[in-house]
């Protein structure tokens, strides 16, 4: 791997690393700011968001609702250049809801194509798969976290 790679592969993981942190902050914004401004967004439900002011309307109201007691874990599974300022990321991720509805804990597999802006990586697409073998999920949010250090 190349040095110019492996930096960009450590920017990536620091943009899930930023997801994930945003999404636990429940800050729309800062979550949304991930992406880049013409973005499409399908989320766990099937709803698709066009572009970055819909992602952040869209996760505003669900940190303000159904999710406002989640905590996200999210891990690359996958990560595949298509082109140099291209890639392709598949992620593991684990949601723990506290409360409400939703309650309990869900793995899903989201896809996500970043590409390399002036701004440095943002996610373009988003794709996101809720896994059917919920026997696999972690029962906790803190076990999530303890996990995270295991990858």
């Amino acid at each position: 791997m190349t040095a110019e790679a492996g930096r960009a592969r450590a920017d990536i993981a620091g943009i899930i690393e930023w997801m994930s942190l945003e999404w636990n902050a429940h800050d729309a914004d800062g979550y949304a700011a991930l992406f880049t401004n013409d973005a499409n967004a399908v989320i766990i439900n099937g709803d698709h968001q066009r572009g970055r002011h819909a992602i952040a309307e869209g996760h505003r109201e669900i940190f303000t609702g159904i999710y406002r007691d989640s905590v996200i874990v999210s891990m690359i599974e996958q990560l595949r250049f298509l082109a140099p300022d291209i890639a392709l990321v598949h992620l593991e991720s684990r949601l723990d809801v506290a409360t409400g509805p939703a309650a309990g804990v869900y793995r899903a597999r989201p896809s996500l194509i970043l590409v390399k802006t002036e701004a440095g990586w943002r996610i373009t697409a988003f794709h996101n798969t809720l896994c059917a073998d919920k026997g696999r999920v972690l029962a906790t949010a803190r076990a999530a976290r303890a996990a995270w250090s295991l990858f």
